[in-house]
Formats: structure tokens, C-alpha cells, sequence
């Protein structure tokens, strides 16, 4: 094996220790481990923008979403599959002694991810203020002020709106699409796939700013909470960028950090710099991954399984058709490679994925939920 192929398989083994929380339940409603990670990482970034607590906030989304991987794999440690791994894992290191603000901060975000995720899946008949009061009854946000009271208001109108990503099925997934067998990720699931790929994929970049890219990453599909998620089949690219960056100005309310937030989301759709083609490369090959990881999981049906496929009324897939394309995945990368021809590590990484078989059965510990403080709380089983 070159050695390419050696890190382009460390990278997917740290990536596919990420993907595998996207099937690791947590209660009795369904909800992923990643899904989970995906809520409270929106928490933490709400929360910054209304209060500024950490002077990192993606050192804190960065403990949050490698925490998960570390509770469910013995032993694991970031250097021993990336070049950057020393410092992830100095970051979860932190994070597991809890001295440290950031650390407070991101395990804080995670219980109230999963007391706000309760409260609103508890009282489905109460209004989004109804449910706000609650929260406040429960000690969760403990405004002092009437402006500290409108800005957890926002912070909980943010949060409550993304949870809607997590009961939103990708699209691309779906019967009209390529209906996958069984489970199918949600658009939250996604996302917390393409942060952990973004991790991966970086190898320290100067013209890259990861922290940024990680940002622009957690939010790049909350025009989806208003429009849904719409694939290149369903609508024009020009459409959906006119009805998604209206959305988007929606989903950002009034946030303190809307602007900042707005103008990565429109870098990210102009696709000029070099942190929007580094997103924009890993939200299309996080997509790529998980459709070769359906194949080899045997839930992609075959190709004359397609009638009702709509992808399949595109006269680009029907040239693939005819010049040999023999699977799903065939498809998915023939449409999708010259995405990175200006990037010989996404090229490499997508060739990789094609030419492997990905037994992808990560082993992972199991949860359960018991009442702490009385609180429901997903904890690892023994």
C-alpha cells in the first residue's frame, strides 16, 4: 500500500469512527449519538453569540463533537490516524479533566442539549414560549435582566429551530431519490459528518483557516430548516440559492452574530475562497462516503431497482448509464469527482473510497438512559 493509501485510510478510519454515531441510539425517540453532538455544538455556538463565553469557540465544538468517539472507542487517540491529531488530542485531554472553562462550557452544553431536547419532545402541544418558560422553570437558562431574558430567548429560538435537522431526512436518501434501505441520516446526522471529515481531511493548510471552516460547517444548512433539503435533481442551482439565502436570513434571526454568521453562509455558496472550497469539498465527499458506505452495507438497491429514481430523468446520468456505470455508487462518483480537481487530497481520498470495500462495522459501546438528578441522561451501558 502507497503511502497515500496509508493516510488516505487513516483519515477514513477517524472519519468512520464519527459516521458510526450517526446508527448509536440514545432514547426511546430515535435520536443519534451524533444528532446528540450536532444540538449541542448548535447550543454552544448560540450561546456564544449572545455572551461570549469562550475565547475558542471551535477548540469547544471541537471537544464536543470528539467527545462522543472517545466515549464509545476504548483508548482512542486523534494522532494515531491524522497529522493533527497531537492537538485534538490535548484538547479532549482537557476536556476530560474539566478544569478548564471551555471544558465546563462544552459538557454544560451537552446536558443542556439533552434537558432542552426532553422538555420539547415531552410537550409537543406547547408553544415555543411555553416551552421557553419551562426551560427557565428548570434552571436551564437563568436570565438576570429583561436583555439577558430576550437573549436567552433567541438562544433557544435558534436551538429549537435546528432541531428540526435532526427530523429531517436527507433527501438524496429518500423514496423519490435513491430509497435507501432502513435507517436513513438526517440532515443533522450529515453535518456532524462533514465537521468530523473536516477534521480528518486538514493537514494544517496555511491558506486554510480550520476554524472557520468548522463554523461555516455546523451552520451551512439551516436554509433547510424553512426549505428542506433539495438536490440538484429537484430544483436549479440559481433557485435554490435565491429561496435558501432568504431562509437563512430566517433561521439567523437576531442572533448577535447574524452578520458574521450570513456572510460565511454566502462565502460558503460562492464557493471562491479557500475555506469555502475546503467546506464546500467536505460536505460533497461526506455525501459520496456515506452513499459507498450504504453500497457495501448491502441498503442501496441496484440500478435496475431505480424506475422511480428521479436522478435517473438527468440526461448526464443516463450518458453514465450508457458508458458502463454498473452501481449507485458508480453514479454518485462519476457526478461528482471533477468537484475536486483542484484538490489533489480530495481527489486521492475519493479514489480511495471507490476502489475499497469499506467493512464499515465500527464497533461501538451501548447506551441507555437513566434519571440523574432528575434528569433522563444517556449514559454507556456496562
Amino acid at each position: 500500500m502507497s503511502s497515500i493509501d496509508e493516510e488516505n485510510k487513516r483519515k477514513l478510519e477517524f472519519y468512520l469512527k464519527g459516521n458510526a454515531l450517526k446508527n448509536s441510539v440514545i432514547d426511546n425517540n430515535g435520536r443519534s449519538i451524533a444528532e446528540h453532538l450536532y444540538g449541542s455544538m448548535i447550543l454552544a455556538r448560540a450561546i456564544q453569540s449572545e455572551f461570549e463565553p469562550s475565547e475558542d469557540i471551535s477548540k469547544v465544538l471541537r471537544m464536543i463533537a470528539l467527545e462522543g468517539i472517545a466515549l464509545t472507542n476504548d483508548d482512542f487517540k486523534c494522532s494515531e490516524y491524522l497529522a493533527n491529531g497531537s492537538k485534538y488530542d490535548k484538547e479532549l485531554d482537557e476536556k476530560r479533566k474539566m478544569v478548564t472553562f471551555d471544558s465546563i462550557f462544552a459538557s454544560m452544553c451537552r446536558v443542556n442539549d439533552l434537558r432542552l431536547h426532553s422538555i420539547i419532545n415531552e410537550n409537543p402541544d406547547k408553544c415555543f414560549y411555553d416551552l421557553y418558560k419551562e426551560a427557565v422553570r428548570k434552571g436551564i437558562f437563568k436570565p438576570k435582566s429583561f436583555e439577558e431574558n430576550k437573549k436567552y430567548q433567541e438562544i433557544f429560538r435558534f436551538y429549537y429551530d435546528n432541531m428540526n435537522l435532526e427530523k429531517t431526512e436527507r433527501t438524496g436518501w429518500d423514496n423519490k431519490h435513491w430509497n435507501i434501505f432502513g435507517e436513513r441520516e438526517s440532515i443533522a446526522d450529515h453535518i456532524y459528518g462533514t465537521i468530523i471529515l473536516a477534521m480528518a481531511m486538514y493537514d494544517g493548510e496555511k491558506d486554510v483557516n480550520l476554524d472557520e471552516v468548522l463554523q461555516t460547517l455546523l451552520i451551512h444548512e439551516i436554509g433547510e430548516i424553512e426549505i428542506g433539503d433539495k438536490t440538484p435533481f429537484d430544483i436549479t442551482k440559481e433557485e435554490k440559492a435565491r429561496i435558501e439565502h432568504k431562509a437563512m436570513k430566517h433561521a439567523l434571526g437576531n442572533l448577535t452574530d447574524r452578520e458574521s454568521m450570513l456572510n460565511s453562509l454566502l462565502d460558503f455558496d460562492a464557493e471562491e475562497k479557500e475555506n469555502s472550497k475546503f467546506a464546500h469539498y467536505c460536505d460533497k465527499l461526506e455525501a459520496d462516503i456515506q452513499s459507498k458506505i450504504y453500497q457495501d452495507s448491502g441498503r442501496h438497491k441496484s440500478l435496475a431497482e431505480q424506475q422511480n429514481n428521479v436522478v435517473f430523468k438527468s440526461s448526464r446520468v443516463q450518458k453514465m448509464l450508457q458508458e458502463g456505470a454498473n452501481t449507485p455508487f458508480d453514479i454518485w462518483y462519476l457526478y461528482d469527482k471533477d468537484i475536486y480537481k483542484d484538490s489533489e487530497e480530495f481527489k486521492s481520498m475519493l479514489e480511495y473510497v471507490k476502489e475499497h470495500k469499506n467493512d464499515y462495522e465500527v464497533p461501538l459501546k451501548e447506551w441507555k438512559l437513566e434519571v440523574i438528578n432528575g434528569e433522563k441522561m444517556p449514559v454507556l451501558a456496562e
